[in-house]
This record gives C-alpha cells, sequence and structure tokens, in this order.
C-alpha cells in the first residue's frame, strides 16, 4: 500500500468517527430532552395513558359525593363545612357559584346531609340525612365505605331549597340507607338498606325500589320492593338502573366465601332475579358503576392494577379501598382503566386515593369524579373533571 492510500483511507476513518460521534451527541440531548418531560423515576415508554382521556383535572378541593343534573346546568355535591357538619350544595358547573341548600333549616343544619341524587326533572334532590351524627367519625374515608349509611334516612328538597320532607323511616328499626338513585323517568327511586347489623363486618343489605308520587308539589315513597340478589347475604350497593329501568347495577360480595373487601360489579333484572357478574376481582373492590347516557359503555371504581410502593405508605387510607375509575363495554368486555391517580408516574397521579363516587354529564364526555388522596398526615378529598373523547359525546 502506497503512503498516498494509507493517508487516504485514514481520512475515511476519521470521518466516520466524526458522523458516530455526532449521533451519539444528538440520540444523548434527545434522551435529555425527554427525561426532563418525563417524571422522575419513568421512562417515556412507561407513562400510563388511557385511551379514551383527553384531560383531567382538579375541579374544587373540598367537596364530596357530586351528582350532575339531567339537564347539564347544576351540580349538587356535599362538602363538610367549618362546624363538622356535611350540607348540601348546588352549583353552576361553569362558574362554580354555589349555594348551601341545607345550611339554614333548623332541623337540618345539626346532621349530615349526604349522597345527593337529582330527580331527572331538575325540581327535585334525594339524598341521606344522618341523625346521629356524633356517633360517627364521618370521615372522607368512613364515608366511602358502608358507614355511609348508618344512622341515615332518605329526604327530599326542592332545588330552591324552600322545602324538604322525609321519605323513609327505617333507621328506627335499626336500618341503615345508601346511594339513592332515580329511574330515568323519575318514577322509581333505588337505594342500598341494611336490614341485619349482626352478620359479618357490615351487616345484611338488600336492595330497596319504591314508587314515586308527587302531588302538590310534594314527593311521597310507596309500594318498596325488597330484593337480596346472590348466594351470599352480606354487604351490597346498588348504583344505577339499567337504561329500560327493569334492573340494576350493584356492587357486592355475593359469592360463597367471597371476602367483604372483595366486592364485584354485577347486573340484577327485578323481574325473574337474573344475576349477572359483570367483573370477577374476589379479592379487590369493585363498586359504583354508572351507565354512560348511550348507555353503551359502563364505568365503576375499582382496585385493580393499584400497587403500593410501601406497605406503609397509605398516608392514612386502607389499602384495600384505594381505587381508579375504569371503563367496559355494557356486557362486561372490553375493560380498560380510564384513570391512573394512584399511578406514581401518570400525569394525574396525587400518591395513594380512593376514587369514591362518580358522574356522567348529560352529554356523555365528561366525568366528575369524587376523589380522596392522602397529604403530608391529612385525609384530602375533591373533585376532578374527567375529559373524555368526542367520540363519547351522546
Amino acid at each position: 500500500m502506497t503512503p498516498g492510500e494509507t493517508l487516504s483511507r485514514l481520512q475515511d476513518r476519521t470521518s466516520t468517527l466524526r458522523s458516530y460521534c455526532t449521533l451519539l451527541l444528538s440520540l444523548f440531548a434527545l434522551s435529555a430532552a425527554v427525561a426532563s418531560s418525563t417524571p422522575a423515576g419513568a421512562q417515556a415508554s412507561e407513562l400510563p395513558t388511557s385511551r379514551p382521556v383527553e384531560e383531567i383535572r382538579l375541579l374544587m378541593k373540598g367537596v364530596g359525593r357530586v351528582a350532575w343534573s339531567a339537564q347539564g346546568d347544576r351540580l349538587a355535591y356535599d362538602k363538610l363545612g367549618p362546624e363538622g357538619r356535611y350540607h348540601l350544595y348546588t352549583a353552576d358547573p361553569r362558574t362554580l357559584i354555589e349555594r348551601c341548600l341545607t345550611c339554614e333549616p333548623y332541623e337540618l343544619k345539626k346532621k349530615n346531609s349526604l349522597n345527593p341524587t337529582w330527580h331527572p326533572s331538575g325540581e327535585f334532590l334525594v339524598f341521606q340525612v344522618q341523625s346521629n351524627p356524633k356517633k360517627l367519625k364521618l370521615t372522607p374515608v368512613e364515608l366511602a365505605t358502608a358507614e355511609r349509611g348508618l344512622y341515615s334516612e332518605l329526604y327530599a328538597i326542592r332545588t330552591d331549597g324552600k322545602d324538604f320532607w322525609q321519605l323513609t323511616r327505617g333507621a328506627e328499626d335499626g336500618a341503615a340507607i345508601i346511594d339513592p338513585h332515580f329511574s330515568h323517568e323519575g318514577t322509581r327511586l333505588l337505594w342500598g338498606e341494611r336490614v341485619r347489623s349482626r352478620v359479618g363486618r357490615w351487616g345484611t343489605w338488600e336492595i330497596k325500589v319504591g314508587e314515586v308520587r308527587t302531588r302538590r308539589g310534594i314527593m311521597r315513597l310507596s309500594s318498596v320492593s325488597s330484593y337480596e340478589p346472590g348466594p351470599q347475604k352480606l354487604f351490597l350497593a346498588p348504583s344505577a338502573f339499567t337504561p329500560d329501568d327493569k334492573g340494576a347495577l350493584f356492587a357486592g360480595n355475593r359469592e360463597p366465601g367471597q371476602n367483604e373487601n372483595g366486592m364485584d360489579v354485577y347486573r340484577f333484572q327485578f323481574e325473574g332475579g337474573r344475576v349477572e357478574r359483570l367483573t370477577h376481582t374476589r379479592r379487590a373492590w369493585d363498586e359504583q358503576a354508572r351507565y354512560s347516557p348511550r348507555g353503551d359503555k359502563i364505568v365503576w371504581s375499582a382496585a385493580a392494577e393499584i400497587r403500593l410502593r410501601r406497605s406503609d405508605e397509605t398516608d392514612g387510607l386502607p389499602p384495600e379501598q384505594l381505587r381508579d375509575l375504569w371503563i367496559m363495554n355494557e356486557d362486561g368486555s372490553e375493560k380498560e382503566r380510564l384513570t391512573y391517580f394512584n399511578h406514581p408516574s401518570s400525569a394525574e397521579s396525587i400518591g395513594n386515593a380512593i376514587v369514591d363516587n362518580f358522574t356522567w354529564n348529560p352529554a356523555g364526555d365528561e366525568i366528575i369524579a369524587h376523589v380522596i388522596w392522602g397529604s403530608r398526615g391529612r385525609i384530602e378529598q375533591g373533585i376532578y373533571l374527567v375529559k373524555l373523547a368526542e367520540s363519547f359525546r351522546r
């Protein structure tokens, strides 16, 4: 090889080495840019995402269980006041200017008003009133379990706050009442009621359905029917009528031997008593299932896929209660996680959290969720707006 050929090859190798170094520097810069936009400890490919969700943001802090009116113009929710009692509020979902409905009436101001549900007309709200609040701690966590029904009766109130009245009298016989829901036409009311107390952790519960009658502006319940679906008779929590109002969604530990922290979502037909199991998590808590306004999807609160970083890092929340929102087809297929409040690498991560209760807007493209989380040794709560893809719009 001549000296000229040797020099030429050396120049070629030097050029190749420079190109390789330039490529490495470019890749390093790209990696640094990705890392700067990625939460600590997470790779870009590991960031949890939900295909249907476009945006999640905190709407109001300190707010509890929430319901959206069928007209879409108002929210109803409960909120803990400075005197240590929960009161019922309504607010415009755009301006969030609120009004308290139960702060002034003497009969209600010293009790707890919880878990509102709208009549389809928008003229009435039905809610729980706890008559012995001093016997309960009434923390947000306590109100996310069966204790939310202790010492409760159902009341109705006009949405202008000018009149209210009692609908049930179960507490007089030792019953507990939870989670009222209207049928789509507003002619029936669904709720859960404890009928035996000295069984299991929370007693034995039934589904109750009453006929709604309104006369001279006063709402009454009549012809109440009771249902106790499933072979195991322990806790259950009804959460919605089916789209045809012929059945209901409920959560419960109804399988023989199923743990009371292992709730599943079921669909129950009133006529004939058929029970259909939609989730199969014997040791994880599934609850608060709701149909989408179109009736083709079901969203529910679930403990699936949630992993604690350490057993002592629950921020005061029971590990079995940690939950996020999930979505599935109405037949139970194609289950998919919607929120990642409990995932340390997600954009909406808030540590350990319980997604306790939620409500759809009438258009079907937004959900407002009641979320409980631990923060610096304190239990916090608030409502988050979950904006879905336009394909969900009714």
